[in-house]
């Protein structure tokens, strides 16, 4: 009697008998005994894949009970509108940098025009020159800031007093704007944690979801065929 494995992968069986019927009756029985045991080790294989599956979905389902609970937690201890909040605020604090850069821009015009109204009379000339370095002095705003005609060509030199004026109200205004840029930048800072800690627990929740819908479907198919045992046998 020989039983060899062939390159194929199939199960050879050889028998030698000096009666022909004996030799089919070894070969027979060797071949039943083959299949027997191949039907054997195909469900002990499957149990054993149901059995790991099933393992891992219960792992599964605890996370995702896990992943919904820490969501929960998170909505009922901060605000369910961070991410709203931080789309707001980030919105408001731009617009307040761009006021307060606009503001000192205005402050260094002004402290200029201080300066050349301290040293002597200042001439036509000289506000060509601080034109050069500061063209908004000929935008309506800033001329109305300090009480001037809008008409660019229109140009007169306004006083001492009225600049230290409007240098002062300017300077009051960037320090309220630093203190409201500030707090923006606090606000700011808290929902973008807030919101990243959101998104990252929703996503969690969504990647255990997915984990145990796969694995549930694995287990529904393993446990379709586990009753289904085809002859693999090749003899």
């Amino acid at each position: 009697v020989r039983i060899e494995a062939t390159k194929s992968g199939s199960i050879q069986v050889s028998v030698e008998h000096e009666n022909p019927e004996r030799a089919t009756e070894i070969t027979n029985h060797i071949v039943d005994k083959i299949i027997a045991m191949t039907k054997i080790e195909n469900i002990e294989a499957i149990d054993e894949r149901l059995g790991y599956l099933s393992r891992k979905l219960a792992d599964a389902s605890e996370g995702l009970e896990g992943a919904q609970s820490a969501l929960k937690e998170y909505s009922l201890s901060n605000s369910t509108q961070a991410i709203e909040s931080f789309a707001a605020g980030s919105v408001l604090l731009d617009d307040m940098r761009a006021q307060r850069d606009r503001s000192l821009e205005q402050l260094s015009a002004i402290v200029a025009i201080k300066d050349s109204l301290s040293s002597r009379a200042p001439t036509q000339q000289d506000y060509f020159r601080l034109r050069e370095t500061y063209p908004l002095l000929d935008q309506s705003a800033f001329r109305r800031m300090l009480g001037l005609s809008e008409v660019i060509s229109a140009w007169t030199w306004p006083s001492l007093s009225a600049v230290i004026q409007v240098e002062n109200s300017i300077r009051d205004r960037i320090a309220s704007l630093d203190g409201e840029i500030a707090k923006l930048e606090s606000d700011a800072l808290r929902y973008a944690t807030s919101s990243e800690e959101l998104a990252r627990l929703t996503r969690e929740l969504k990647v255990a979801e997915a984990t145990y819908t796969v694995l549930l479907e694995q287990v529904r198919s393993q446990s379709l065929v586990a009753g289904y045992t085809p002859d693999n046998s090749k003899i």
